[in-house]
Parts: C-alpha cells; sequence; structure tokens
C-alpha cells in the first residue's frame, strides 16, 4: 500500500475514532447521532466494531449483560442491544414472557 494510502487511512481511523468519542459523550442513540451528523449508520457501526476490538472495556469479557428483574414485575419497555438492535414492549409483558424471550 502506498505511503499516502497508509496515511489516509490512519487519518481516516483517527477521525472516526474521535466520532465514536463524540457520540459516548452525547446523550443520542447511535441511530439519531449519525443523522445528525450525516454519517451514514452503517459506517459508524463498522468503526464502532473495530474501536470496541481495540478498546474493550475492562473488566467485561462476556458480551452479555446480567439482567435482574422482579419476579411479580409487569413493564413496558425497550431493549437496546450494542449493535443498535432494538426491542420495544408496547404493553405490559410478564417477567416470564420476557425471560423466555431472552434466555
Amino acid at each position: 500500500m502506498p505511503k499516502t494510502a497508509m496515511a489516509k487511512n490512519k487519518s481516516v481511523r483517527e477521525e472516526m475514532f474521535a466520532s465514536i468519542t463524540s457520540w459516548q459523550t452525547s446523550d443520542l442513540s447511535q441511530k439519531e447521532w449519525c443523522r445528525q451528523q450525516e454519517i451514514p449508520y452503517h459506517v459508524f457501526h463498522y468503526w464502532y466494531r473495530v474501536y470496541r476490538t481495540e478498546h474493550p472495556e475492562p473488566g467485561n469479557n462476556s458480551p452479555f449483560v446480567r439482567l435482574t428483574v422482579k419476579a411479580d414485575a409487569n413493564a413496558c419497555c425497550e431493549v437496546v442491544f450494542a449493535d443498535g438492535t432494538k426491542v420495544v414492549f408496547r404493553e405490559p409483558v410478564s417477567v416470564q414472557y420476557f425471560k423466555s424471550l431472552l434466555f
């Protein structure tokens, strides 16, 4: 690869990593942040995967997050996964039903 291409790739990498840091400090979802910055979501998501590979969260070796729910609780909720996938419950669901989807 020519030096100019390598320099360009490094520059793009640094720019995207700075963008990820900017998103992390915002209160926006990935998709909303990308929309406001006019960055295609699939491009951001690719760089976010690269970023997470190079900057793993300390003490987090598992892709799973522990979920604790009260046995008698019913709730309307929204679950957002790390890849941006969203599951929305628009009506109350039982804890048993919710657990059956996750486990």
